[in-house]
C-alpha cells in the first residue's frame, strides 16, 4: 500500500489470510477457518495448529499429551519446598562440636512450621476420596533431611492410570457454598465479605497453599503475627533505651556539676 503515491511499485504476489476447512475437506460439511499469520490458536484448547503448506487432501493431526511441563511445575514446586526446609534447619541448627547456633535455635515458631509441613506433605486429600490420595502414589517422598524427591516413572504410571485423580490431587478445591453465611434468625442470612473462606474439598497441593495463608496472611497470619510481636518487643526495648539515656544523661549532668563545684571548692582553698 503506497498511500496514494505513485512510487512506481508492483504487486508480486497479494498477501492473502490462510484459509482451511476444519472437520472434513468438503466445503459442505467442514467449518471454513481463516488466519492472518499462519496459525490456529483457538481450535482445540491448548494447541496451536501451524499451517504450513496447501494440499487437496485431508491432513490428519494427532494430538498427544506431554508431560513435560507438568513434570517441570512440580519439579519447581518440590525445589521450593526444599528450600524452605533447608532455610529452617539453618536458622535452628545447634552444632555440638561447634556450638555453633542458629539464629532461631529453639524457637517454637519455626519448629512448628517445619512439622506442620511434613504433616500436610505426609498427608492425604482432604474432603474426599480418590484412587490417589497421596503424594507418595505419584512418586513424591520425603528423603533424607525431610526433603521431597520426585520419581518421573512413578508419577508417569499414576498418571496413565488415572490422570483425574492426579490433577485432583494437585489441583482441587471446592468452596464450600454456604462460607461466610451468618443466620441473622427469622430466616434471614448475609454472607460476611471479610468471613474465611471454607472448602468441602482439598487436593494436597491446594492443602500446601492455604497451610501458607494460614502463615503469611496480612490479618491474622502466624509469621505476621510473629512479626508484629516482635517488633512490638523491640520498640518497647528501642523506647527503654531511650528513657535510660535520658536519666543518664541526666546523672552525668549531675555529677559534671559536682565535680565542678569540688573543682571550685578545691581551688579556694
Amino acid at each position: 500500500d503506497t498511500g496514494g503515491f505513485d512510487l512506481g511499485l508492483q504487486t508480486l504476489d497479494r498477501g492473502e489470510d490462510a484459509r482451511v476447512f476444519y472437520g472434513a475437506n468438503d466445503p459442505a460439511d467442514g467449518i471454513l477457518l481463516t488466519s492472518s499469520d499462519n496459525a490456529l490458536d483457538r481450535v482445540i484448547t491448548g494447541v496451536t495448529i501451524d499451517l504450513t503448506g496447501t494440499s487437496d487432501d485431508v491432513v490428519e493431526v494427532n494430538v498427544t499429551q506431554t508431560l513435560d511441563s507438568v513434570e517441570s511445575q512440580i519439579n519447581g514446586m518440590l525445589e521450593a519446598y526444599n528450600e524452605v526446609i533447608t532455610r529452617i534447619d539453618a536458622l535452628t541448627r545447634f552444632d555440638p562440636e561447634t556450638n555453633a547456633r542458629g539464629a532461631l535455635l529453639g524457637d517454637g515458631t519455626a519448629l512448628n512450621l517445619r512439622n506442620s509441613l511434613s504433616r500436610v506433605v505426609l498427608g492425604s486429600n482432604e474432603g474426599f476420596n480418590s484412587t490417589i490420595d497421596t503424594f507418595a502414589e505419584v512418586g513424591i517422598t520425603i528423603g533424607t533431611g525431610g526433603q521431597l524427591e520426585f520419581d518421573q516413572e512413578r508419577f508417569r504410571e499414576a498418571w496413565d492410570s488415572d490422570p483425574e485423580a492426579v490433577e485432583d490431587l494437585f489441583t482441587k478445591r471446592d468452596i464450600d457454598p454456604d462460607s461466610g453465611v451468618q443466620d441473622l434468625g427469622n430466616g434471614i442470612t448475609a454472607r460476611n465479605p471479610l468471613a474465611r473462606t471454607e472448602f468441602t474439598a482439598l487436593g494436597i497441593v491446594s492443602q500446601l497453599e492455604q497451610f501458607a495463608d494460614d502463615y503469611i496472611t496480612s490479618i491474622g497470619g502466624v509469621l505476621t503475627e510473629r512479626n508484629n510481636s516482635v517488633s512490638t518487643q523491640i520498640r518497647l526495648q528501642e523506647q527503654r533505651i531511650a528513657a535510660f539515656d535520658v536519666r543518664l544523661e541526666s546523672k552525668r549532668q549531675t555529677l559534671a556539676a559536682q565535680f565542678l563545684a569540688m573543682e571550685r571548692g578545691a581551688h579556694d582553698l
